[in-house]
């Protein structure tokens, strides 16, 4: 017997459904399962730790816990040059609290108040104000008019709160005052009860757009509440035709901000779904939107998912993409341009940006846009979605992972209702691989500090950390990547070497090899060299198998100690095999913790058997 490498180099191809699996390329995969291709290297993908926990304040005592609800959104608030983080839940927003390593609640810390009760005014930060009925009081941290002027009796304004209610709490409908002096009257609690939290569901995520030092947020269900730093308050939108005031945006789905406007896409107004529009305010001045300045899409489809591709806005709708194009008319400032009219998003919080392009999660494949034309990213992967939970589509969530060279879209898979599963790209070497992770929503932040010894989780030794303290991804100001889960916990992604204290189940299955199959030929696998990382603590089975055989006929585990021959920092390990076979197959995996394998090549070698028939 003579056998023959045929070196597999340069690991880059990834998963492929397009073909059967004995037509795939060497380097390709059946299935990669929390692993991919990186710059020619297989290797299991890292895990994540715990970042922060939302937590809810009680406000009638004050007691902060963990509420357990899906984290809705992650975001940043930018002011000057002040980064702040908020994260909200199905019900509340909440403000990172970095040396806590907890999310403290926002929305309830707070209370509207419209005129009436008598002398109207607003108080000053610290004072105390107390409710005439329930007499609860707290003390007041900020005050905002939302519009009007309160001596007037024209107002309505959001009091923050500094702590929360002592005696009970604000009722809906009491009047105001100072608590030190009865006849000053501040007005009437305004919906302290019941306007606070809100009200949508899992799958109503949360946007925010920060322009000009203030947080725009929506649910697409609620009122859209600004953060400006002190506290949260709503954005109040008369449009002036009804002699108000009076709000008349009640929601939106999307805000950005565009040559100077703030503009809301498929907004509801008056009660009313408005599926197709976009509206905007007067420029430089969101205090100020009027009844004509809106434009409907000339289309029957909703507004599905947005963003920019350079000064443009390209608006996927759910069968059309189309330019919310920029007129430089002071009258009409802005208009609808069709790209295309096949193809769309169902999915509107699954769009993940690029300077040139956007993609998204359309019916039945992913759908990428320059903004020109539109076409499938998937072919390498045409029936993935096929695995997917359809009546689940809503809960994709996308997001660019700059620091990996990947983009992350996840999903529900076929038979249950929830996401766990993440299908990433490469976007580099375009090859797809899928994680098993809880992810609900993600987002990004920025390490405040470099990470130090205290940061550690005591029960983890020192010797198992499989990263260096000088990994770029633990330095001050470098992306931090988050995942926010359904238990109201938001992670840290691609740290560490286990999901959360728990091992991580990763697997790569090839294609079915046979270099001499277009001869008539069975092969003999005589022996696998894997060159890899080398580190005395990781180690990886090899499983072998023989034509469509769905069990192998052997296992072998590999453990990648160093060879002191070698000085590279990485070394071969051999597999013995033997077997004859039309086509053979072999599955990498491991189930441990701070155990990562690192393949960089793969070199069977094959001698002819007999032929086929």
């Amino acid at each position: 017997m003579s056998y023959q490498a045929y070196p597999i180099y340069n690991l880059a191809t990834g998963k492929v459904t397009a073909r059967e699996p004995w037509l795939l390329p060497k380097d390709a995969f059946e299935t990669l399962i929390n692993c991919h291709l990186r710059r020619g290297v297989l290797e299991k993908r890292k895990g994540y730790t715990e970042f922060g926990r939302i937590v809810h304040t009680n406000t009638a005592t004050g007691e902060d816990s963990n509420p357990a609800k899906a984290v809705m959104g992650i975001y940043n608030h930018y002011q000057d040059d002040v980064e702040t983080m908020l994260a909200m839940d199905t019900v509340r927003i909440n403000k990172y609290n970095s040396s806590a390593k907890a999310f403290e609640d926002l929305t309830r810390m707070k209370i509207h108040v419209k005129s009436g009760g008598g002398q109207n005014h607003l108080p000053s930060a610290g004072d105390v104000i107390e409710g005439v009925t329930s007499g609860a009081y707290a003390t007041v941290e900020a005050v905002i008019t939302d519009h009007g002027d309160f001596v007037a009796g024209t107002a309505d304004g959001t009091i923050i709160l500094k702590n929360t209610t002592v005696n009970g709490s604000f009722q809906d409908g009491e009047t105001l005052r100072d608590k030190n002096n009865v006849t000053d009257i501040f007005g009437v609690a305004d919906g302290a009860a019941s306007e606070q939290e809100f009200t949508g569901e899992d799958n109503n995520f949360f946007w925010l757009e920060c322009w000009n030092n203030v947080s725009y947020i929506t649910n697409g269900k609620d009122q859209i509440q600004k953060y400006t730093g002190s506290g949260l308050s709503r954005l109040y939108i008369d449009l002036d035709v009804e002699g108000g005031p009076d709000n008349d945006v009640n929601t939106c789905l999307l805000i950005f901000s565009y040559k100077g406007r703030l503009v809301l896409l498929r907004t509801t107004e008056r009660g009313e779904p408005c599926y197709r529009r976009a509206r905007w305010c007067q420029i430089n001045n969101p205090g100020i939107w009027k009844e004509a300045d809106y434009v409907d899409a000339p289309t029957e489809d909703w507004i599905m998912a947005a963003d920019f591709i350079g000064e443009d806005l390209i608006v996927f709708f759910e069968r059309s993409i189309w330019k919310l194009a920029y007129t430089y008319d002071a009258d009409l400032p802005f208009r609808w341009e069709k790209i295309v009219s096949t193809e769309g998003c169902y999915a509107p919080f699954s769009l993940v940006s690029f300077s040139d392009e956007l993609v998204g999660v359309g019916p039945t494949r992913l759908i990428g846009t320059d903004g020109r034309d539109a076409y499938g990213i998937d072919d390498k992967i045409p029936d993935e979605m096929l695995n997917w939970n359809q009546s689940a589509i809503d809960y994709c969530y996308g997001l660019v992972l700059e620091e990996e060279s990947q983009t992350w879209t996840s999903f529900v898979p076929a038979g249950e209702e929830k996401p766990s599963q993440v299908l990433v790209n490469n976007y580099e070497d375009d090859n797809w691989s899928v994680y098993k992770l809880p992810v609900h929503t993600m987002g990004y932040s920025r390490m405040e500090t470099d990470l130090v010894l205290d940061d550690i989780d005591e029960s983890i030794a020192l010797d198992d950390i499989d990263y260096s303290f000088d990994d770029k991804e633990l330095q001050a100001g470098y992306p931090t990547t988050l995942m926010g889960c359904r238990d109201g916990i938001i992670y840290q992604l691609n740290n560490g070497g286990t999901d959360n204290g728990e091992p991580i189940e990763f697997e790569a299955v090839s294609g079915r090899w046979n270099p001499y199959v277009e001869e008539g030929h069975k092969a003999r696998l005589g022996w696998i060299d894997f060159l890899v990382d080398a580190d005395e603590a990781v180690s990886f089975d090899v499983s072998l198998y023989l034509d469509t055989d769905t069990a192998p006929y052997n296992v072998v585990t590999v453990t990648c100690e160093p060879d002191s021959s070698l000085d590279s920092g990485k070394t071969w390990k051999r597999v013995f095999c033997g077997a004859v076979g039309m086509f053979h197959r072999i599955k990498i995996s491991n189930n441990a913790a701070n155990n990562r394998p690192r393949i960089h090549a793969i070199i069977p070698y094959f001698d002819r058997a007999g032929r086929v028939f």
